[in-house]
């Protein structure tokens, strides 16, 4: 069983953007129990990359997905732009961030603690080792 986990975590590893975001899209669905995800990556998305509606509103919950390597600065910018939506547009305060690699425990251990000493921010963060885990409890 070790070999298919570690086998599911290279394949999201290896997904591209475009196929990351589909797989969080169906993910996020399955993980939260709604009907509707939007993705929204774009240029000028305010920091929301995905939108879940829930009676075609918006549930207004932070959420970003990354492949990108460069995953601890994308972070703390991120951050700060929760941050004003959250104070300006009355989203959520739980911020749920996906990245497709695997993000170094004595780096990511600390990032919740410091989202909430400076912005007051549930981060929580499903690298790819996270995302094995929770689709195994998904799946039963």
């Amino acid at each position: 069983m070790k070999d298919a986990t570690k086998n599911y975590q290279r394949w999201i590893q290896s997904l591209t953007k475009d196929q990351f975001d589909v797989f969080i899209k169906k993910f996020i669905k399955e993980y939260f129990t709604v009907e509707t995800v939007v993705l929204t990556d774009t240029k000028g998305d305010g920091g929301i990359d995905v939108k879940i509606l829930e009676d075609r509103r918006n549930r207004k919950t932070p959420i970003q997905l990354t492949v990108d390597t460069n995953v601890y600065n994308k972070l703390e910018k991120d951050l700060a732009k929760i941050d004003d939506l959250i104070n300006k547009y009355k989203y959520h305060d739980d911020f749920y961030f996906f990245y497709s690699k695997s993000a170094a425990e004595r780096k990511i251990l600390p990032l919740p603690d410091i989202a909430w000493d400076k912005y007051k921010i549930k981060l929580q963060i499903f690298d790819s080792k996270v995302l094995v885990s929770c689709q195994a409890s998904i799946d039963g």
